[in-house]
């Protein structure tokens, strides 16, 4: 046996060895996946905070913040963000279509449509918004609304596979 091969065959035992005979080791999949997930929501959201202390004036940290807050399932927190970068930009399309997500998924519906809407009239171009638009016709039973912004979401990015998924949806409904 040669050196680099002892070497290597020392440096996969003995990690093998602690692990197999620890008994205080706690595998990843026997802990607790909420644990991981709320350490994992803390940490993401201290994170930006941190940037945010070193930079408050940059909005996109405050975009990110407010999306990573929605990823929780934190809403209220989400609009707050986005307020924030709506109050210091009133021309930003994407703050506007996030805050109409959070409010679509906190059951405000007016408010998520004046969101999208809004959002469409800074950028006619984009697709994200003209998705989660089509959701809200959808909800109020307006497919044919609904289909013509899936269409536009699908042309402004043929990468839109949620539009795509939702339109084959309505249409398949109406066969």
């Amino acid at each position: 046996m040669t050196g680099k091969k002892f070497i290597l065959l020392i440096c996969i035992l003995i990690p093998l060895n602690g692990c197999a005979t620890s008994d205080k080791v706690t595998l990843q999949s026997q802990a607790n996946p909420i644990y991981y997930q709320s350490d994992n929501k803390e940490k993401s959201i201290l994170s930006i905070k941190s940037a945010l202390h070193n930079d408050e004036k940059n909005l996109d940290l405050y975009i990110l913040l407010g999306k990573e807050y929605m990823r929780h399932n934190n809403f209220t927190e989400a609009i707050d963000s986005f307020n924030i970068v709506l109050n210091q930009d009133s021309k930003s399309f994407e703050a506007y279509n996030y805050r109409g997500e959070a409010q679509y998924l906190l059951g405000n519906f007016e408010q998520a449509f004046y969101d999208f809407d809004a959002s469409l009239s800074i950028n006619p171009f984009y697709s994200d918004a003209y998705y989660n638009r089509a959701k809200y016709y959808d909800g109020v039973n307006n497919s044919k609304l609904a289909l013509g912004d899936l269409d536009s979401a699908i042309k402004y990015s043929d990468k839109n596979f949620l539009a795509y998924q939702m339109r084959g949806r309505i249409k398949q409904r109406y066969k």
